[in-house]
């Protein structure tokens, strides 16, 4: 008797674990969602949801024991972080450099996307809701930039360079996934307003006018490199359609985005590109007063008229702005030569991982994902040689999403994989029987 109230006992707390665990998950995936559409406009909208995807996945693993899978960027990751805090202590502000470090903590959205997107449903769920929300804030930036008759600004990131990068990134991952992701909705019985022909395309050019509206010419390039990559594996129309756009973008933009495109080849002209060169041989001549553990994370303002070039204006932009505009000499000053080591392996080893990945994977819907964040990733790369934007953090928790969608993708096909060989061995062994 005693023995089958125990079992009884035993069953009832196995279904409470196991409901509270997809509860958990449920919410934790709800929220992950809500991160991924506020990651397009808005900070506070992405923190908010992340902090709660955070909390859930929390009571997820308290209750259940849920381990975060793993990235294979996980080592490389360690590193940088601890070349970056010896570099902080070795520092003149070892306390603010050692605050600074907190941003590298967006990295915890990768494991969140691993862990949460693990079936199909909820990836196609995840482009849906990225193609949705770019799309309707794309339609208000057009609208208000219109009206206020200014180059678009994308207001809600309130700097057009992070939302050039972070639309750059999320029009690459939808143009690598377009032509497979209609079959897929069709056949997983998804709303039918996503399933009209031309619907999809229709709201990627919308994302696309608003992307070259904004100007951004550090994005413009990147998504140019992903493209012409996604265009030569992939799709060689996208060439036919990406030189029709640059047509069009001479012809019929507007005068100023026109002279902001044609200045970014004027070196001596244009005060922005001319203003980066003077500042990246002040950001080497910074480098080499500490070239093995850096400066540390901090302003580099203050620092400027000891290392400028002699006739540098540093009143003028960029040099009131305490960084060098791009991603590996910042980095270089940061941690030194330790510190840009260990960070050239972090991005070798997330590029090495997508593109080995897509390589290896039959054609499907879960390798275009694979191959659409490589593209997205190398387009990033370009775009960081122009801008310190590992460190903003908008740009920062779009990238581990985009790669996050990858890696989860590769992780499905590798499960199905494994899957089918079982089935097949299971088949094989009935037929012997």
């Amino acid at each position: 008797m005693l023995n089958k109230i125990f079992k009884f006992f035993g069953r009832f707390r196995k279904q409470v674990r196991l409901r509270s665990r997809r509860h958990a998950e449920c919410f934790a995936y709800v929220f992950f969602l809500s991160t991924l559409a506020f990651s397009q406009f808005s900070i506070a909208g992405t923190q908010i949801a992340l902090a709660f995807c955070c909390l859930f996945f929390v009571s997820n693993a308290w209750t259940n024991r849920t381990p975060l899978a793993g990235s294979g960027v996980g080592t490389p990751y360690v590193v940088l972080v601890l070349a970056l805090a010896l570099s902080s202590v070795l520092s003149e502000y070892p306390w603010m450099s050692l605050f600074n470090l907190r941003k590298l903590g967006s990295i915890i959205i990768l494991y969140l996307t691993i862990w949460l997107i693990n079936n199909r449903k909820r990836l196609l769920w995840s482009h849906v809701v990225l193609t949705l929300s770019l799309a309707i804030m794309s339609v208000f930036e057009i609208a208000r930039s219109s009206l206020e008759d200014t180059r678009l600004r994308w207001a809600t990131h309130g700097i057009t360079v992070t939302y050039g990068v972070v639309i750059m990134m999320s029009l690459l991952m939808l143009l690598a996934v377009r032509s497979s992701l209609r079959p897929e909705l069709h056949a997983g019985g998804r709303p039918e307003f996503l399933l009209e022909r031309f619907y999809f395309a229709l709201l990627l050019l919308v994302i696309a006018v608003a992307f070259v509206l904004a100007g951004v010419r550090s994005a413009l390039l990147g998504f140019s490199l992903g493209s012409l990559f996604l265009a030569v594996v992939k799709e060689r129309r996208l060439l036919i359609y990406c030189f029709l756009a640059l047509l069009l973008v001479i012809v019929a933009s507007p005068p100023d985005l026109q002279e902001r495109l044609v200045a970014m080849f004027d070196v001596q002209g244009d005060q922005s590109v001319n203003g980066r060169l003077l500042q990246w041989q002040t950001g080497w001549r910074i480098f080499a007063a500490h070239p093995w553990f850096g400066w540390g994370w901090r302003d580099l303002v203050e620092l400027y008229p000891a290392f400028a070039p002699a006739g540098a204006d540093l009143g003028k932009h960029p040099f009131y702005i305490g960084h060098v505009h791009n991603n590996f000499l910042q980095m270089a000053i940061t941690g030194g030569s330790v510190g840009l080591a260990a960070f050239l392996w972090l991005l070798v080893t997330i590029g090495k991982k997508l593109y080995s990945a897509w390589r290896r994977m039959p054609d499907s819907y879960l390798r275009d994902t694979v191959l659409g964040a490589f593209c997205a990733f190398i387009g990033y790369l370009l775009a960081s040689f122009f801008d310190w934007s590992f460190a903003d953090e908008e740009i920062a928790m779009a990238l581990w999403i985009i790669v996050g969608l990858g890696f989860a993708a590769e992780r499905m096909a590798r499960t199905e994989r494994r899957g089918n060989v079982e089935i097949f061995y299971k088949v094989q062994r009935s037929e012997r029987l």
